[in-house]
């Protein structure tokens, strides 16, 4: 079953394989969190199981390109691109890039998208450790519609 805004709709049924492992496949009508409930009737032994997941769907793209691995206080580029499901210009679009640290503490990068939602930023991590760079991009009522992220493990050369 799907779950969005308080409707609820089923998705599909499927059978299990061998392995207790099933599919079901659903393209939410829109962007938004949507609920998804499942619930596993054995007939053989007359009981049910239930798991819930949930699925954040957003409408546009983001693509974020880093190096997996830097060196400490060494400036690195990245880059990456928005586009939007509606084909509207990505141009001049502010990306935020949250850099979040070893420790937890996070450092906030921003870019402006230029030809065709393109985007890069340099960084230069300051000590060893695992970053994650989260990048969203908001319209302009505060809602995130991308979001992307990857990480870059930073360590001396030995």
């Amino acid at each position: 079953m799907q779950s969005c805004g308080g409707t609820t709709v089923t998705v599909g049924q499927a059978v299990t394989d061998s392995n207790g492992a099933f599919t079901i496949s659903d393209t939410p009508p829109a962007p938004g969190t949507y609920t998804y409930n499942v619930i596993l009737f054995n007939t053989s032994i007359d009981a049910y199981a239930t798991a819930t997941g949930v699925v954040v769907a957003y409408p546009d793209q983001m693509v974020l390109h880093m190096p997996s691995t830097a060196l400490p206080n060494q400036a690195f580029d990245a880059s990456g691109w928005l586009t939007f499901a509606s084909g509207a210009s990505a141009d001049g679009k502010t990306v935020t890039i949250t850099r979040t640290n070893p420790g937890g503490t996070t450092t906030t990068i921003t870019a402006t998208t230029g030809t065709k939602g393109s985007f890069s930023f340099r960084d230069d991590p300051p000590a060893d450790g695992t970053y994650t760079y989260t990048a969203t991009y908001a319209d302009s009522t505060g809602t995130i519609t991308a979001d992307t992220s990857a990480t870059v493990t930073v360590a001396k050369e030995t």
